[in-house]
């Protein structure tokens, strides 16, 4: 059903701009030196009034679009949506007892992911109530909410939260793919292949890790960046801000 509104807010949406499309041509022929009459300016009020709603549709396909990518389950779930969650969660339950951990270890890890979405639903809710759901305030507010990535993490410490996203068949490593001709990449000797390890200290195992860790201390200060070269392990000292490099998600045995 889901599929379908998006298909046609999408259709829709299509047809309506390329009607302001048409309409907008046709004021633009107009005499450009004739004084406006009032059928004209009265037109082009309209005009600008669709051109808004027009934008207002495109943030609402944008919006439909995320919705259907988003893993968490909300209320209007399917079944088979559902069913493909609680599989995930099993195996990430088995991975847990993979990597040692005991019962009550992965019960409580359970309760704080539970506690998680629940609180990301809850927001949601709430603002789809409210009518500020997809707002600034509503991505500013799930960002304040833990994500099961970052409850993993801080529970796991690095080694294991490391292996975890490896035997869940998740990447746990960012590879360099290109590089900006004058970056700071380029000029301390990164290489296109090369993997980022760690960077001021910290472990990387996503690309959003390493751009938050790139603003984070003062601009320009020397961090030790741990590269994986080929088979070879090796240190670059460079100056903290953005790096001028595009990155690859990888998965590699830790």
């Amino acid at each position: 059903m889901k599929n379908l509104l998006l298909s046609l807010v999408f259709l829709g949406t299509g047809w309506f701009i390329g009607q302001l499309g048409e309409g907008e041509a046709s004021v633009k022929n107009l005499t450009k030196d004739a004084v406006l009459s009032p059928e004209i300016a009265a037109l082009q009020q309209q005009l600008q009034e669709q051109k808004a709603e027009a934008d207002r549709l495109r943030s609402q396909l944008a919006q439909l679009q995320q919705d259907r990518q988003q893993p968490t389950a909300t209320a209007d779930t399917s079944s088979g949506n559902v069913a493909q969650l609680t599989s995930a969660n099993d195996d990430a339950r088995e991975v847990l007892k993979q990597l040692g951990l005991s019962s009550t270890e992965r019960q409580s890890i359970k309760n704080q992911i539970d506690a998680s979405q629940l609180a990301h639903l809850n927001l949601r809710n709430q603002a789809m109530r409210e009518k500020w759901y997809g707002t600034e305030r509503f991505y500013n507010a799930m960002r304040q909410l833990p994500s099961e990535y970052s409850i993993y993490r801080s529970l796991l410490g690095d080694d294991k939260f490391d292996r975890f996203l490896f035997l869940s068949d998740h990447p746990n490593r960012v590879g360099v793919r290109s590089i900006m001709a004058g970056s700071t990449a380029a000029q301390h000797g990164l290489l296109e292949g090369d993997v980022i390890v760690s960077y001021a200290e910290k472990r990387i195992f996503d690309w959003n890790e390493l751009s938050h860790a790139t603003t984070e201390g003062k601009l320009g200060e020397q961090v030790r960046v741990e590269l994986q070269r080929d088979d070879e392990m090796m240190d670059v000292y460079l100056p903290r801000g953005p790096l001028g490099i595009t990155l690859i998600p990888i998965s590699q045995a830790p």
